[in-house]
């Protein structure tokens, strides 16, 4: 409910901790309705009636995070818009009615990014399936041109497992910079590896995937580390990083390359999410050293987000180890607070967290 959505993000708020609120419904082709042909008039109409539904419920989103200081808002624009129509423009294939329903689209997008910017939230576009990624670039650079020119409102999402996406994020900052729009990243691993790599093999394609894990942490680190230089180059104008992991290793590094340039790591020009109820000694560690720190807070019925909540299980599963380790920091937390206890009431100071964070 609403409620419990503001409840949990004024509990984040009172640690020092942002929200970003996320309507986490998904699409994938053959949901929207208008087929693969683009042919079909009346699932063409009934596609864009869902994706005005959504439309409402972004703004009901980014009423909500109004109610906090500094909140986003995440979108998904296969949720605006047929997913089949996102697929035939980014593959070159559109038709005319297809023009028209990317009219709309924008139109929908930009009716929330301005709502959104009237009230102080900004908006973070979310990356989806590599055979979309093209058009959402597109209207996500749009969406750029006409909010970022004083400050960075809307962000775009580079998912760093896919091969093209280092040169993919350089080519944006400096179209930015051409174009005299403020540049804002969001930086993940991604999302969608085994869907992808299925998906290039049934199709006898290469994989838009990094051949190994190492080759993904490699491309995520480069990224970080370019636009954190970028932001020390630019003081004026610099872009924006939104450094989003639950990988301590990543998120010491930029650190270290914000001490090392001499930046305020609380300046803003850097932040850190990660998702709620995971690496929450993480999370904590950053707010207390003042580093701008969110919340992913994942809200809508059960049959809509039950995708994303799947990916989010496999997720979990892949950072076992890394849970593992916040739980043993936990407990060594709770042992050291006891101790110190002990000694006396008061004296207990947090230490938990990345060894760059205490």
């Amino acid at each position: 409910t609403e409620r419990e959505i503001v409840q949990t993000m004024r509990r984040l708020q009172s640690a020092g901790i942002g929200a970003i609120l996320d309507y986490s419904a998904e699409a994938d082709l053959g949901s929207g309705g208008s087929g693969g042909s683009g042919s079909d008039a009346g699932g063409r109409a009934q596609a864009n009636v869902r994706a005005d539904a959504l439309a409402k419920e972004y703004l009901h989103s980014v009423q909500m995070a109004a109610q906090g200081r500094g909140a986003f808002v995440a979108i998904k624009i296969t949720g605006l818009a047929d997913p089949d129509v996102l697929f035939r423009v980014s593959q070159g294939a559109a038709s005319e009615a297809d023009a028209a329903d990317m009219a709309r689209l924008l139109a929908r997008a930009r009716g929330v990014v301005q709502a959104a910017s009237a009230r102080g939230v900004r908006v973070m576009v979310d990356a989806e399936h590599s055979y979309f990624q093209a058009a959402i670039d597109d209207v996500a650079r749009q969406l750029q041109r006409e909010a970022n020119a004083a400050r960075a409102v809307v962000f775009n999402t580079y998912q760093m497992y896919r091969a093209d996406a280092a040169q993919r994020l350089r080519d944006d900052h400096a179209r930015a910079q051409r174009e005299g729009w403020r540049f804002a990243a969001k930086i993940v691993r991604g999302a969608y590896m085994e869907l992808e790599r299925a998906r290039a093999a049934a199709l006898g394609q290469p994989s838009p995937i990094h051949a190994t894990l190492r080759d993904t942490h490699a491309a995520y680190d480069a990224a970080a580390a370019f636009l954190v230089a970028e932001i020390v180059r630019a003081p004026a104008a610099p872009p924006a990083l939104f450094v989003a992991t639950h990988n301590n290793a990543s998120i010491e590094r930029v650190l270290q390359l914000l001490r090392r340039h001499g930046a305020d790591a609380a300046a803003g020009h850097v932040m850190f999410g990660q998702l709620l109820g995971m690496q929450d000694a993480t999370s904590y560690a950053l707010a207390a050293v003042g580093a701008p720190v969110y919340k992913y807070v994942p809200y809508g019925p059960l049959h809509e987000v039950m995708p994303y909540l799947v990916r989010r299980a496999q997720e979990n599963s892949a950072v076992a180890a890394s849970i593992r380790a916040e739980a043993a920091a936990a407990a060594a937390e709770l042992r050291r607070r006891a101790a110190a206890w002990a000694v006396g009431p008061g004296k207990a100071q947090s230490h938990a967290g990345p060894a760059e964070l205490r």
